[in-house]
């Protein structure tokens, strides 16, 4: 999947975040309270004067302001450790083929 992205003047096509499908817990709890908060003020209209946004907007703005849901929740330190493990092996891997390839076209050039 893809998203246009624009920056400045500039349009980008990239990869779509992966929490487009797959939202956190935190951010599924963010948007139902965005949700509850905006069906609370439905209907209202004109621009709120003390900062020029849509009155709708601005109350959203106002009562979310401050609020967390919780970060994501942190792997446990075994998992984190196999992961660095893993990690490591595909490095050390990838240094041994980069070096047999070296190998390889210095002879070719000899």
């Amino acid at each position: 999947m893809y998203q246009l992205v624009r920056r400045g003047n500039k349009w980008y096509l990239r990869a779509a975040p992966y929490t487009i499908l797959f939202p956190t817990e935190a951010q599924i709890r963010h948007r139902r309270e965005f949700a509850r908060i905006a069906k609370r003020y439905k209907g209202l209209k004109g621009f709120d004067p003390a900062t020029g946004l849509p009155i709708v907007a601005a109350k959203l703005a106002e009562e979310l302001r401050g609020k967390r849901w919780g970060a994501r929740p942190r792997p446990p330190k075994w998992l984190r450790q196999a992961e660095a493990r893993q990690s490591l092996r595909l490095d050390t891997l990838r240094h041994r083929i980069a070096r047999a390839i070296a190998a390889q076209r210095l002879k070719a050039l000899a």
